[in-house]
């Protein structure tokens, strides 16, 4: 383990056990810099500095700057993709409230990685990735899935349920970057902005007389509550 300075220029260890030079040993140790000093800090020769090897040694793994961020991000896409792989419940209204906790709470807890994930989007003209499976797309596709269920139970408006998908993650995105701006309202209150925005836009969705207004005012407005329930993987 190697002491990193975070912003106020504090030692921190870095939580990474050191191992054989990798690439999952070079994104482990990324990913710690970006935490700790931000995504600017980041570089060829302060990441072979972490790793005791020169910059030159790097390339063997990663082909610059901009591949390290890229597969920083994807790492990222995908622990997104696990917790909401692990929401749990049946009914796709209370998921689709979850999930949308879930993606708010990631951006706050992990702000510098959470900006990576849309600065450096992995799988955007790579073909390592291929076009139709890059990690947004999945993302996107998991809360479709749900999307589609509510859709089904005529609880949504029939339509595209990737694009409805879609329409819900631009307004619980907008609270994301709102939060991170660092708004002095407190957590309580982000919670309630996450959960007005969230039932405001599924009842914008909803079809008349479709029981979703019912489900939405019975979960209430404790946010934390309602994704409680959630299993973690």
């Amino acid at each position: 383990m190697s002491a990193t300075k975070n912003r106020n220029g504090k030692a921190r260890q870095s939580k990474v056990k050191r191992l054989p030079l990798s690439r999952d040993v070079i994104v482990a140790v990324s990913r710690e810099i970006i935490i700790n000093e931000g995504h600017e800090a980041l570089s060829l020769r302060n990441l072979g500095a972490h790793l005791n090897v020169t910059a030159a040694a790097l390339y063997a793994y990663v082909d610059d700057k901009l591949d390290l961020l890229r597969a920083v991000a994807a790492s990222e896409f995908e622990r997104l993709i696990r917790q909401y792989e692990g929401v749990g419940g049946e009914e796709p209204i209370a998921r689709l409230c979850k999930i949308s906790y879930v993606y708010v709470d990631y951006a706050r807890n992990n702000p510098e990685l959470f900006r990576v994930m849309f600065l450096f989007p992995p799988g955007v003209g790579d073909p390592e990735y291929g076009e139709s499976n890059t990690f947004a797309d999945r993302a996107f596709r998991s809360v479709a899935k749900i999307a589609e269920e509510a859709i089904e139970q005529g609880k949504l408006r029939p339509g595209d349920p990737l694009l409805t998908s879609v329409t819900i993650w631009s307004a619980v995105h907008g609270v994301a970057n709102v939060v991170l701006m660092g708004a002095p309202v407190g957590r309580k209150r982000e919670d309630l902005l996450i959960m007005s925005v969230v039932t405001n836009i599924l009842r914008g969705l909803a079809p008349a007389g479709s029981p979703t207004a019912k489900i939405l005012s019975d979960l209430g407005t404790d946010m934390p509550r309602i994704a409680s329930d959630r299993l973690t993987r």
